[in-house]
């Protein structure tokens, strides 16, 4: 028995395509940052929806990285009630 996995944004309020473009934008920020051009996590994300503005790096991060610990964490469940 196959079931097909729906792709769900771990950031509430967020597309899976908005979740994508943030999560682009901080690797850049982080792989251009330099003694002249410093990435702080308060700076405010470009690529955010317009619904969650202003949205800083360090308020993203976190909203992803709770999202994520929810989603594994209901996936478990998931899993271990269906065994």
């Amino acid at each position: 028995m196959s079931s097909k996995r729906t792709t769900t944004s771990a950031v509430e309020g967020m597309t899976v395509a908005d979740t994508r473009k943030c999560l682009y934008e901080v690797r850049n920020r982080w792989k251009t940052s330099h003694v002249d051009k410093i990435m702080y996590f308060s700076d405010v994300m470009e690529e955010a929806p317009v619904a969650l503005r202003p949205l800083t790096i360090e308020s993203f991060a976190l909203r992803f990285v709770e999202g994520q610990a929810i989603k594994r964490d209901k996936d478990k469940r998931v899993h271990t009630d269906s065994t």
